[in-house]
């Protein structure tokens, strides 16, 4: 037998194996450009390393173009099975919270991690901002106000005897129970208050007449022997006067002109009035906390009601100066409220408008109003309107964050189960549609956004050329190995083929 019948052909399907097996490494091997000297090396470096960014250019295309597609992306999320995977992790989900003892915080933070605590804050800063954005549209201030507005000239427009005047006359008689304290410390009220009284003594320090002209001799007693049984309170009023700086400085002033008129005014100036004024207060403090000097301290105190029966209202007025000024405006306000809101007034009050309404009820409070003042309605309107803005802004300002931090504070601090077991299966199954009805609502205007959004192209691009040879190569391989492993071997056998057909053709 001829040996190269047998040379043949295996020499064929060495050297089919080894060409094939080179050409394969040659796809990957080398990495980079070699060179002899300054002489390129030909076929380096290997063809996937030398075409990567043209490979992967066409294959981002070839990927966001033809493969993740906009509808290729649209019809698996609205698969039927997908639809189906996700009501079942609904209905999973719904059935394990019902069971779960946590707390609607405790499952934010396990969900959510330290994030959820900004994301409560979040949403609570937004339902405030909203609802107080939505409390101060002025189109909405102005159909409530025009409500109310139309309610009230109705309610006013009614004949007297046709309201319910006991159900008004006792809410009248609590809001002024409960209104007058601060009505009158506070606005427009307070202010003119302040203002008359002090009008009032503005224009007194111009009169001339004596407190004696003005007073009887029987209030004059009255208010000796009302004084006799305040004396102590009186005395201790005016130890407290002496902390009054204007008070103070008026009894300096007193001291040092006493002293200079006796000792002169040379001496005057080496004594300290501020330390007799402390000594004096001291010994002044001890004497009158001593019972046994009560006795002449009244005997006092009545003749400096004498002495200041001989004084004008002018002088008097002139006393009451700086922060003496406030005080005694505060202490009239005071009168003011306790005389207010006494329940005898309140009564009296009360019985004075049931009299008016029983004799005037074919009258209606419009009318009583206009016939004060001709401009009745438009100050209706005007009042309203500042009581409109007054709810919606203290609404805006603090009542709708105190509701909305209270009501999520019990919402953060309810069961989870127990807020779940309130839900019916029907409304689960209602809320499971509204689920499903958002989703693909928002599939089919979401899916391209995000498709539009990532840049699918070049996302796959930017990450072919991110990976080094050595990974691209290992990722192709662990990929068709086995089918390139089959191509070296075909190079093997079609070589042995190949071989053997000299053989054959010599044989025939």
């Amino acid at each position: 037998m001829n040996p190269s019948y047998i040379i043949t052909p295996v020499a064929g399907a060495i050297i089919g194996y080894f060409t094939n097996w080179l050409a394969i490494k040659m796809l990957f091997k080398p990495h980079k450009q070699l060179y002899i000297g300054k002489i390129k090396v030909p076929f380096t470096p290997g063809l996937i390393p030398k075409e990567r960014e043209r490979m992967a250019i066409s294959l981002g295309d070839t990927v966001g173009n033809y493969i993740l597609t906009h509808d290729v992306l649209l019809d698996y999320l609205t698969n039927p099975e997908v639809i189906s995977s996700l009501s079942l992790s609904l209905d999973k989900g719904f059935n394990s919270v019902k069971c779960s003892y946590l707390t609607v915080e405790q499952t934010l933070n396990n969900i959510m991690g330290s994030d959820a605590e900004s994301v409560i804050s979040a949403t609570k800063a937004k339902a405030i901002t909203s609802i107080e954005s939505f409390l101060l549209k002025p189109s909405l201030k102005d159909d409530v106000n025009t409500i109310i507005f139309d309610k009230t000239y109705n309610l006013l427009a009614t004949d007297i005897k046709d309201l319910p005047t006991d159900k008004i006359l006792a809410v009248l008689k609590t809001a002024i129970q409960s209104c007058t304290k601060d009505i009158v410390q506070q606005g427009i009220i307070h202010n003119i208050i302040e203002k008359s009284l002090w009008d009032f003594l503005l224009n007194l320090r111009d009169d001339e007449r004596k407190l004696s002209a003005i007073a009887s001799y029987s209030s004059v007693q009255d208010a000796k022997d009302y004084l006799s049984l305040k004396t102590p309170a009186i005395v201790n009023a005016l130890i407290s006067l002496t902390e009054n700086p204007e008070v103070e400085e008026l009894i300096k002033a007193k001291l040092m002109g006493i002293i200079q008129s006796f000792a002169g005014p040379f001496m005057g100036m080496f004594i300290n009035a501020d330390d007799i004024y402390v000594s004096l207060i001291e010994r002044l403090t001890v004497y009158i906390n001593d019972p046994e000097n009560m006795p002449e301290i009244e005997r006092t105190v009545s003749l400096i009601v004498d002495k200041a029966m001989d004084m004008t209202i002018g002088e008097v007025c002139e006393l009451i100066t700086g922060e003496m000024r406030e005080t005694a405006i505060n202490k009239a306000i005071g009168f003011i409220i306790t005389e207010i809101t006494k329940s005898e007034t309140i009564d009296s009050l009360m019985l004075k408008l049931s009299s008016y309404i029983s004799e005037n009820g074919n009258s209606n409070i419009l009318d009583v109003l206009n016939s004060i003042d001709k401009n009745t309605d438009k100050k209706i309107q005007v009042f309203i309107a500042s009581i409109t803005n007054s709810i919606f802004s203290k609404a805006a300002v603090s009542f709708i964050t105190e509701v909305i931090t209270r009501q999520t504070d019990i919402l953060l601090n309810q069961k989870v189960a127990y807020l779940a077991q309130k839900i019916s299966k029907n409304n689960f199954e209602t809320i499971k549609k509204t689920i499903f009805t958002i989703y693909n609502s928002s599939i089919n205007t979401v899916a391209p956004k995000v498709l539009t959004a990532f840049n699918i192209p070049k996302i796959v691009e930017e990450r072919i050329n991110s990976f080094s040879i050595q990974y691209t190569e290992e990722l192709i391989l662990a990929i068709v190995s086995k089918e390139l492993q089959a191509i070296t071997a075909i190079g093997g056998v079609l070589g042995f083929i190949i071989g053997f057909l000299p053989v054959l053709i010599n044989l025939v």
